[in-house]
């Protein structure tokens, strides 16, 4: 398999399972970004967007007036663009392992990030993405491909799913040494 994808209920840990492993040491050039919640006073007011190499934006907010709605929300599909799509398109190009996090309803928005995430599950990058739940339209295409592996993040199994995210980012060596 060439592409993981983590998916599990929110608040889960899929974000921080993929914040862990981008801290550990890869083998070949990592390239991928993250999102992370907002919170003001405690109470969630957005998410943003950070890529490995330290470019960070909004993803979505309260405060924002345009933008498409998703619950309270307001996507800010610039920066989605510019950040999100630029990062999977280097990792398309420069890559070993890719990061997507996340592949969600907010994301889904924009049809240059889905057709970036298409060139990356087709490019020779290892993605690991996390994708949220369901099995209908776009990401229930992405779940059933051939070259992809899904993988269901639970509180009980977290440790054994990062054992497996760690073989898997370390390429087929990683995988044949897990297998013996």
């Amino acid at each position: 398999m060439k592409n993981l994808l983590i998916t599990g209920r929110p608040g889960v840990g899929k974000t921080t399972l993929v914040k862990r492993l981008i801290e550990r040491p890869m083998p070949g050039k990592a390239v991928g970004f993250f999102t992370q919640e907002i919170r003001e006073d405690e109470e969630r007011t957005g998410f943003s967007i950070e890529t490995m190499d330290g470019e960070k934006g909004f993803l979505a907010s309260v405060h924002l007036t345009q933008g498409p709605r998703v619950g309270k929300y307001r996507v800010n599909m610039d920066d989605l663009d510019r950040i999100a799509v630029r990062c999977i398109e280097e990792g398309v190009e420069k890559a070993a392992i890719l990061f997507i996090d996340e592949i969600g309803k907010m994301e889904l928005l924009s049809r240059r990030f889905r057709e970036a995430v298409v060139r990356a599950f087709d490019s020779p990058a290892r993605v690991i993405a996390t994708i949220k739940m369901g099995e209908g339209g776009f990401t229930g295409r992405l779940m059933k491909r051939d070259d992809t592996n899904v993988v269901l993040l639970t509180e009980k199994n977290r440790n054994a799913v990062m054992r497996r995210l760690v073989q898997f980012a370390e390429g087929p060596e990683g995988e044949e040494a897990s297998s013996r």
